[in-house]
């Protein structure tokens, strides 16, 4: 087990009481009842944005609030109503995903921090530089983290588009970070908007960038045992097993069939043994 393995679970038994299962469906869904309000009385969505002014004022709720506005606040046009209907389809989609990777209190404890970081980069910015961060700019930073951890998990998934253009997650989050550092560079002030973004994907950061080293460290580890794998001259008979199970032992050697991977903790799993762990995981979360 890894240490940041170790440390999640160490986490998960001090303040698993956190856990919020479904809490990016839920916060989809108030969006949704955000908009609708709004159309009856636009002023309501004034009481959600963020404001650092106000809120040290008081006004503290201004601090999570802000996930809860809509897109397209108080718009009825068909392109407003259909990405309103596309931002539910896409939480409960990337809730589904991330929750299954993850599991409820990592989604959960990911999810705070793409709340709360943004928040707190927009504080901090305030402080320093003296820019107000509106409420558009935390939404779409929240959702891009969602996007960025979705992808991690599921590079190679088709999302539908509006429901007719497939395309792969990977491609969709390449773009999405193309678009910031271009929106970054073209900005009148582009040291404040990069260190917004810094800060405000900084959980999806802390997830990602041990993973990478760790990641390329197995490749390496992996390419040199391939190398002494391919030039050692053992008898067909004798010949050395590459893939090793962790779990039951088996190798590539005594059951060529199987497929091997490696887990987040640097062991090898072959697809047998991690379709029951996942088949054990899924009966656990719906006992």
């Amino acid at each position: 087990m890894s240490k940041r393995e170790a440390l999640a679970n160490q986490l998960e038994r001090k303040i698993g009481w956190i856990t919020f299962p479904g809490l990016i469906r839920w916060i989809a869904i108030l969006q949704l009842l955000s908009w609708g309000l709004s159309l009856v009385d636009m002023g309501l969505i004034g009481w959600l944005t963020f404001s650092p002014e106000l809120l040290f004022s008081g006004e503290v709720w201004r601090t999570f609030s802000w996930v809860l506005i809509p897109r397209s606040p108080g718009a009825t046009n068909p392109i407003a109503i259909l990405f309103v209907i596309f931002a539910l389809v896409i939480a409960i989609v990337f809730s589904n995903g991330l929750e299954s990777a993850w599991g409820q209190f990592r989604t959960t404890l990911f999810t705070l921090g793409m709340i709360i970081c943004p928040a707190l980069a927009g504080i901090i910015l305030f402080l320093i530089f003296g820019y107000p961060t509106p409420s558009p700019y935390l939404t779409e930073i929240y959702y891009t983290g969602l996007l960025f951890g979705f992808a991690y998990n599921y590079p190679n998934q088709q999302l539908m588009i509006f429901g007719i253009i497939p395309l792969k997650v990977k491609w969709i989050a390449w773009a999405s970070a193309f678009f910031l550092v271009v929106g970054t560079l073209a900005s009148p002030v582009p040291f404040f908007i990069a260190s917004f973004y810094l800060l405000a994907l900084a959980p999806f950061l802390i997830v990602f960038l041990p993973s990478y080293a760790d990641s390329k460290a197995r490749e390496a580890k992996a390419a040199k045992r391939a190398r002494k794998f391919t030039t050692a001259a053992s008898p067909a008979g004798d010949q050395e097993a590459f893939h090793v199970c962790s779990n039951c032992g088996a190798t590539d050697v005594t059951h060529p069939e199987r497929e091997f991977r490696v887990l987040p903790n640097g062991e090898e799993i072959c697809n047998v043994c991690l379709e029951r762990q996942r088949e054990k995981e899924k009966a656990a979360a719906s006992s």
